[in-house]
């Protein structure tokens, strides 16, 4: 109940970061181009996107969890928690702006061409991931070394295709509706503010990951006080 809505949101939400959403329209866009007017082909070719992106965020979230069993063992130990909630830190920096993750500009152009046709689009799909890195990095990046430390691949799995799904869900719902791109919001400061939401979330997993480490009582007070902050 919590799992299945979260990550659908966590997905969605995604798309709402500035390396991303100017992606919709110019990607339901190109599916219009390529099915002629013909609004089953567009949905058929933004399933095909869809599903690019599932195969490879699910294939990074079972990849992360097969290193479960090291990763596991390591995090028994305060150096390791206190090096990973590190990493949270610095990843929300990214994304409150101090300073910016990017693809080098030779593997964005490659990765960044379209091909015509269903395999197209899926080729488009497994690598949107690469080309969104500035935005979505820090928070795939997250949620692998969360998915890691459980060591559960179903788990892992499942967090990562219901993010892909959440992901792809506008650009399914977009070529389905005929006309309604121009009705999509401008892009402007608010993508910004969603990109510091996410830097909140990374800030929350790292507190997460060093809570073992506080006493009980600043334990139960540190997520509270920050949340309210």
């Amino acid at each position: 109940w919590v799992l299945i809505p979260g990550m659908l949101l966590l997905g969605l939400a995604l798309n709402l970061t500035p390396c991303v959403y100017p992606l919709i329209s110019v990607t339901v866009a190109y599916f219009g181009s390529q099915a002629d007017s013909s609004r089953g082909r567009k949905l058929w070719l933004a399933l095909c996107y869809m599903t690019g992106i599932a195969v490879t965020f699910s294939v990074l979230g079972v990849s992360a969890a097969l290193s479960g069993g090291f990763f596991g063992e390591a995090m028994t130990k305060p150096a390791v928690l206190i090096a990973v909630a590190g990493v949270m830190v610095a990843l929300a920096l990214s994304s409150f702006g101090f300073y910016q993750l990017r693809v080098p500009a030779a593997v964005g152009s490659r990765l960044g061409r379209a091909w015509g046709g269903p395999l197209g689009a899926l080729s488009m799909g497994m690598t949107m991931g690469v080309v969104a890195a500035p935005c979505v990095g820090p928070v795939v990046v997250g949620l692998l070394v969360f998915v890691g430390s459980s060591g559960d691949a179903l788990l892992g799995l499942s967090l990562f295709f219901l993010m892909a799904i959440g992901l792809g869900i506008p650009y399914v719902g977009l070529a389905m509706a005929a006309g309604s791109l121009s009705s999509l919001p401008k892009a402007g400061d608010w993508l910004e503010w969603i990109e510091h939401l996410f830097g909140c979330v990374l800030l929350a997993m790292a507190i997460y990951f060093v809570g073992p480490l506080l006493s009980e009582a600043v334990g139960r007070l540190v997520m509270p006080v920050f949340i309210a902050i």
